[in-house]
């Protein structure tokens, strides 16, 4: 059974970094409250330098002036790194956290519900979790960056001259307003960058996946042209979407700054009236230079909130985070199978009428013809596959977690070899590297590779049977793990597996038969049902069995 926590709202994110959201609040206050005295202090100093012009005033005041207005950089400064490092910290735990919930969400999602191709999953909902986050950081950025320094430079402003900033205050309200009317736009270009990073990368997948078929068809250049046209195509959409979010800043600065017209115009008459001073003029044009850049970033804003507001919504169906109920595997005496029908897809019924019994301490042998469904099956039994039926032990459903499943294709982990049989569980694993053949063959420490590329086949899926083995789970279902082993190797291990686990139900799934007759059940699949017996009863009784038995003993002698 699994609990559901919900975690599908943005907030709750943001809420659970209270800690970091205080300090953001302390160092963003002194930072702000810093800024609101630049313009008063560059202004002081271009008064202090005309008067030492006019000798009114000499070097020393303007020294004084010059050591209080570094003071006040340094505190403004260090205030706004610790900020901006607060708020770093802040927007990496919400990533970290909101890639865990969907992780946790896309590994207990059946695969067929999945509507994603591989290029899509990559490339979008991972990226829509870093632009969620991203509008996070730069709203609580700019609510302190943009929203109370605007605050305090427009009081400023208004301090001076209301009537001036009303009409000079006129421009960066247009700028936003362009950058509203931009949005639908913006964000067009975006989807149709995304699509295209989208299938150049399935495209990428794909062409790695199906080399060998290409190549054997000759049709490799007619692919990779395709597979570059696509990238070109890319290289196009993303361009135009980088310069509607990055080259359009400098128009909104450009309206914002037309005001400086008017402020230029008016404040050089006022000085003329002598109603203002050099002093005055410059904090003035400085005050509202911050504003007008300060809106110009805080239509940027808005286009990363609207931007992060609809990659929420994409994800949002999937930020439940799903956690398993702790479950404690025991031992199993017996397991009954009562399966009316079995689908890969819920369109080609693949077995029925299929009952089965496995007792503890027995070791079950089953085969089968090419695509019978004995992969199916093995699925099921693992509890990796739903199906209509029952699969019971000891009266009660059968739990995946007491269940070891060695798959037909081994996942080996680029780690050491250690690492991929423990998988973080602490023991000694000498034993079973001796029962599975590998401790000569191997060393603990050394690096599987990529998907196993530095081992033979043989020794990767006798590591998967390792890793199976040392689980400790009372049930071990085995699908093809001696294909690749040699045919000695493979009496030892399976001589091995009835005297020393004993104590285990193990179910194993095999095309080589050579071995079968030291099995204490055999299951043979045929026409979609299962016929059950011992190898003797089997070659006395069924002709697919022991068809299959003769053709494998043929081609052995071969």
């Amino acid at each position: 059974m699994q609990k559901t926590q919900k975690t599908d709202q943005l907030m709750q994110y943001v809420q659970k970094e209270w800690k970091l959201l205080v300090l953001i609040t302390i160092t963003g206050l002194i930072y702000n409250i810093g800024l609101a005295l630049f313009p008063y202090m560059e202004g002081q100093l271009a008064q202090c330098l005309s008067d030492i012009l006019n000798f009114q005033a000499d070097r020393k005041d303007m020294a004084v002036l010059v050591l209080i207005y570094i003071v006040v950089v340094l505190i403004v400064q260090l205030a706004r790194f610790f900020k901006r490092l607060f708020v770093r910290y802040m927007a990496n735990h919400i990533n970290r956290r909101m890639k865990l919930v969907l992780y946790n969400h896309l590994i207990h999602t059946p695969i067929s519900t999945f509507d994603l191709d591989a290029g899509s999953l990559l490339s979008r909902t991972l990226k829509d979790v870093d632009d969620c986050v991203e509008g996070i950081r730069k709203t609580v950025t700019e609510i302190f960056d943009t929203g109370i320094a605007m605050l305090s430079y427009v009081v400023t402003l208004c301090m001076y001259d209301w009537k001036l900033t009303l009409v000079a205050g006129i421009f960066p309200p247009l700028a936003f307003f362009f950058a509203q009317r931009m949005k639908k736009t913006v964000t067009s270009l975006e989807v149709q960058a995304r699509k295209s990073r989208d299938l150049a990368n399935q495209l990428v997948v794909d062409r790695i996946a199906s080399l060998p078929s290409y190549r054997s068809a000759g049709c490799e250049s007619n692919v990779d042209e395709h597979v570059s046209q696509a990238f070109d195509h890319m290289k196009t959409s993303v361009s135009k979407a980088q310069f509607a979010v990055v080259g359009i800043s400098p128009v909104y600065r450009a309206i914002c700054l037309l005001g400086m017209i008017f402020v230029f115009l008016i404040g050089i008459q006022r000085i003329q009236n002598g109603i203002w001073n050099i002093a005055v003029l410059t904090a003035y044009i400085s005050c509202y230079t911050r504003v007008s850049l300060k809106t110009s970033k805080s239509a940027a804003l808005f286009n990363a909130m609207t931007r992060s507001r609809v990659c929420w919504e994409r994800i949002r169906e999937k930020m439940h985070d799903v956690q398993d109920e702790t479950h404690v595997p025991h031992p199993i005496r017996n397991i009954d199978v009562s399966i009316p029908v079995a689908y890969y897809d819920p369109t080609i019924p693949v077995l029925h009428d299929i009952h089965l019994h496995f007792e503890k301490g027995t070791i079950t042998g089953i085969t089968g013809r090419v695509a019978c469904g004995k992969t199916l099956l093995a699925q099921i039994l693992s509890g990796m596959h739903e199906t209509q039926g029952s699969v019971m032990a000891d009266g009660s459903p059968l739990s995946m977690y007491d269940v070891a499943y060695c798959t037909n294709r081994p996942q080996i982990f680029n780690d050491t070899i250690l690492n991929n049989i423990t998988l973080g569980k602490d023991g000694d694993i000498q034993q079973v590297l001796q029962d599975v053949c590998l401790d000569q063959e191997t060393d603990l420490n050394q690096n599987a590779g990529e998907m196993g590329c530095h081992l033979s086949i043989g020794q990767q899926a006798r590591v998967a049977l390792a890793r199976a083995l040392y689980s400790g789970r009372s049930v071990l279902v085995l699908d093809d793990p001696f294909a690749s082993v040699d045919t000695q190797t493979q009496k030892q291990i399976l001589m091995t597996l009835k005297t020393r686990y004993n104590d285990r139900m193990m179910i194993i799934f095999s095309h080589r038969l050579d071995c079968f007759d030291r099995m204490d059940q055999v299951i043979c699949i045929q026409n979609g049902t299962c016929v059950c017996g011992t190898h003797a009863s089997l070659m006395e009784s069924n002709t697919e069995y022991r068809t299959l038995v003769q053709l494998q003993c043929e081609r052995v002698a071969v």
